[in-house]
């Protein structure tokens, strides 16, 4: 694990968990030590993880719309109701907040209960693993549009220092194929093989195509397109 952030990822999607996990594999400054799908799993995994020499987590990366058990109901800002809980469980810990939740109300929520960050599950790969690492540092963390929207509110929270992550350039550099192809060869990490057989395409076309993109976006190894294809938010066709 080495001087990587150990992260603590609760979301109650499998997939989401999978990718989120890879982005911060693939990214270098964090490792997934543990995970829970809802909030009674939170609890337990977490006092679990804690408790393993070396494993104790150094953020908790929160979804916020959690069931109380797994398969139950969602419920809006359920990641709320357990920040508190899971402070205690685990004393020094950081709270990361992602959600797809726009309202006002969640938001100062979260961080009345604790949070350090919040985050929109949209934001970059780039943005979600800088989002770790500023609050690991202690700052509180939210994006451009989270602050857009606490404007005073956020200044009045506390008197830590703040860290809005900056908005990346959205590039327009790849077609629609090509920028598929990359999300299942950087974000998903799947090799040209795996990713022939979910295409229906030869093994050599795939590699083309990986080539083909990496020289436009000036990337050598995988973690290089990794890096920029995290900023990518938008593709042309």
């Amino acid at each position: 694990m080495g001087d990587r952030i150990k992260v603590f990822l609760v979301d109650d999607e499998m997939p989401v968990r999978d990718s989120y996990s890879r982005w911060l594999e693939v990214d270098g400054r964090s490792t997934v030590v543990g995970e829970a799908d809802s909030i009674e799993a939170a609890k337990s995994n977490l006092q679990a993880v804690a408790a393993q020499p070396g494993r104790r987590p150094d953020v908790i990366l929160l979804d916020l719309g959690l069931p109380p058990v797994a398969g139950g109901r969602i419920e809006r800002d359920g990641g709320n109701h357990v920040i508190a809980d899971l402070l205690r469980l685990c004393p020094g810990c950081k709270v990361l907040v992602m959600t797809q939740e726009t309202a006002d109300e969640p938001i100062l929520a979260a961080f009345a209960d604790g949070a350090d960050g919040y985050i929109w599950k949209a934001e970059t790969a780039d943005a979600i693993a800088t989002a770790v690492v500023k609050v690991h540092q202690g700052k509180l963390v939210t994006t451009i549009s989270v602050a857009e929207k606490m404007l005073g509110v956020y200044r009045d929270l506390t008197n830590r220092d703040r860290e809005v992550l900056p908005q990346k350039e959205r590039h327009r550099l790849l077609s629609e194929l090509l920028y598929r192809t990359m999300k299942l060869y950087c974000f998903d990490g799947l090799s040209a093989k795996e990713i022939a057989g979910i295409e229906n395409m030869s093994l050599d076309g795939v590699n083309s195509r990986i080539k083909k993109a990496k020289e436009i976006l000036g990337a050598t190894t995988r973690r290089d397109a990794f890096r920029i294809m995290s900023e990518l938010g938008e593709h042309t066709s």
